[in-house]
């Protein structure tokens, strides 16, 4: 499958003049995001090698007929807790798109089943959970976003 990057939304953002420096923009944003939890189902996905992750799906309204499925990947230790993965769903929502967020191995509170772990260098574990998304929803574009080592995971496995 041959990726084609292009923007899908564009950004108008502009800092405020109290907080310019993108190291404070990172600290602020755990703060300033907001709280109010987005509704997931969570399922347990079995992988080919018998070990297990969590996908959180965020279910798609009638609105959703024909918008891209958003697939996210988590930074370092991130979950559906994090606050970023939190702002990334609400925003999915306000613009009615189904979301789905791929928990790297040991990241949704239970252990691994085998001794192996996630590395920034994976690409095995998208791959797959890319692939059965494809089959679940043919013809459905797909987005990714990426945070952190979830987005060295997307760019490595892009390339």
């Amino acid at each position: 499958m041959q990726a084609q990057v292009r923007p899908v939304v564009t950004s108008s953002f502009k800092p405020a003049w109290w907080l310019k420096h993108a190291h404070l923009q990172t600290i602020f944003a755990k703060y300033l995001s907001p709280r109010k939890k987005q509704r997931t189902v969570a399922e347990l996905f079995t992988l080919p090698d018998g070990d297990e992750l969590e996908l959180n799906w965020m279910q798609p309204s009638k609105e959703a007929a024909n918008a891209p499925m958003v697939v996210i990947l988590h930074g370092l230790a991130g979950n559906i807790h994090s606050h970023y993965i939190q702002g990334i769903l609400a925003q999915c929502r306000a613009l009615h798109w189904p979301a789905v967020l791929m928990h790297f191995r040991g990241c949704n509170g239970k252990p691994n089943k085998l001794p192996r772990a996630y590395h920034s260098g994976d690409t095995a574990d998208v791959a797959t959970v890319l692939h059965e998304i494809t089959q679940r929803f043919p013809g459905r574009q797909l987005v990714a976003v990426g945070y952190s080592l979830g987005a060295n995971v997307l760019l490595k496995y892009c390339g």
